[in-house]
Formats: C-alpha cells, structure tokens, sequence
C-alpha cells in the first residue's frame, strides 16, 4: 500500500509496507505528464548532483485512490553497487527491487529463500530511503 503525502500524485512506499521502500509518482490523467516528469526529473538529477545511485521502474498499475489504471513510476534511492556481477548468485537491480529475481544458476533457484531475497533488498534501500525521505520531499515542495 502507498502511503500519500501533501503532494498530489507523490506517494511513498514505506519499508513498513515493502522490504524495497520507494518514491512513487501516479500518473493518471494525460494533463499531468508534463508536472511529473518535471517532479521525476528533480528527484533524479538531485540524487545525481548528490552522488546517490538510483534505480526507475515505470509500470501501469491501480490508481492508490482505487479509481481507474494509471502508469505509476518507482524510484528506488539505493546503495551503489561496483565492480563485476556474479552469475553465481541474484544481485539487486531495478527488476529485483520491483519483485522479479533473475537467476541464472539452477541450483541457486533451488535453494533461494523469499527472506534472502527480502534481507537483500532491504540492505540495499532502506538505510537510503531513510537518509534522503525527508530531502525529497522537501525538494518536491519546492
């Protein structure tokens, strides 16, 4: 369940709510496109000016007032992640923190646990999401 802020069509998903905690914009009517983007292009280039590594996931969904389909935009404030990915094991991206885990090794499948999966997406958000929350929204009322 998002949570609704002062803004209108700005919602979090809380940690409390979802092990991947993130800045969540609705849209649902045409006439908004360009207020959003201009809202999800501020968030993005201050987590760029702020060296804070990000992830965006852009899907259709239910309206959170429960009224009609709307395009909703995740954006996971997230802990930087360098070097090589492993096959060997699920690394956490945007398809991961949005639920969908690759797996590449059969055998990792095999003995994958949902609370890795969770222990994963938490470490990699939520000590962010807690940092920057109060910014964002902050930077969002501007």
């Amino acid at each position: 369940e998002l949570e609704a802020t002062n803004l209108q069509n700005f919602y979090l998903l809380t940690p409390e709510t979802y092990p991947a905690p993130a800045f969540v914009f609705v849209l649902s009517k045409p006439c908004d496109i360009a207020v959003i983007t201009r809202q999800v292009y501020s968030v993005i280039q201050w987590f760029q000016e702020n060296n804070i590594a990000h992830n965006v996931y852009i899907t259709k969904g239910k309206n959170p007032n429960g009224s009609d389909e709307c395009v909703r935009i995740f954006v996971w404030a997230r802990e930087k992640v360098t070097g090589a990915k492993s096959s060997d094991s699920f690394v956490i991206a945007v398809l991961e923190l949005a639920g969908q885990i690759l797996v590449f090794k059969p055998e990792l499948y095999e003995s994958l646990e949902e609370e890795t999966i969770i222990d994963a997406q938490k470490e990699s958000v939520v000590p962010i999401f807690q940092r920057v929350k109060d910014d964002v929204c902050k930077l969002l009322q501007k």
